[in-house]
C-alpha cells in the first residue's frame, strides 16, 4: 500500500487565514474528517480538490490519491425582532423608526421590525414617530451568544 500525500487547510483565526496541513495516508484507506466552526461561524460545505463535495459533517473519504481538502465555513446569522411599544403598555406602535446598526427600519402594525443580523454586537436606536421635530433616542448595545 502506498502513502500519498494531501493537504487539510484549517481556519485560524475570524479573518478567515487558510493555513494548509499536510498529512500523508496510506492509499485506500478511509478517513473521516470533522469540521468544527469558531464561535460566530457555522460550517457550509467541504471543498474536496477545488470542488464542492457537499455538508456532510463529518465526512468520510476512500484515499485515491493525492487531495486537498477545505472545510467551508460562513458568519453564523441571527433573526432580530424588536418591537416598540407604547410607554407602559404592550400595544405595539407602528411607524416608529428602528435603526440596527445605522440601518432604518419602520415598524409594523404591531410595533415590529425583524433584521437579519451576525453574530456579535450591535447597535438599537428608537426614535419616536410621535414627535418628529423632537426625535428621542433609546441606545441599546448588546452582543449574540450561542
Amino acid at each position: 500500500m502506498e502513502s500519498v500525500p494531501f493537504h487539510l487547510f484549517s481556519i485560524f483565526n475570524a479573518d478567515l487565514e487558510r493555513k494548509p496541513i499536510l498529512w500523508w495516508l496510506d492509499e485506500a484507506s478511509q478517513v473521516t474528517f470533522s469540521a468544527t466552526p469558531e464561535v460566530g461561524y457555522v460550517f457550509s460545505h467541504w471543498l474536496l480538490n477545488g470542488e464542492n463535495v457537499g455538508s456532510e459533517n463529518p465526512i468520510t473519504l476512500t484515499v485515491t490519491g493525492p487531495f486537498t481538502l477545505e472545510p467551508v465555513f460562513e458568519p453564523a446569522t441571527y433573526t432580530l425582532t424588536v418591537q416598540v411599544c407604547e410607554e407602559g403598555s404592550s400595544t405595539g406602535v407602528e411607524g416608529a423608526t428602528v435603526k440596527i446598526d445605522g440601518a432604518p427600519y419602520t415598524t409594523d402594525s404591531s410595533g415590529k421590525v425583524t433584521a437579519t443580523v451576525n453574530y456579535g454586537s450591535h447597535t438599537i436606536e428608537v426614535a419616536s414617530p410621535h414627535q418628529p421635530s423632537h426625535p428621542r433616542s433609546l441606545i441599546c448595545k448588546f452582543a449574540l451568544k450561542r
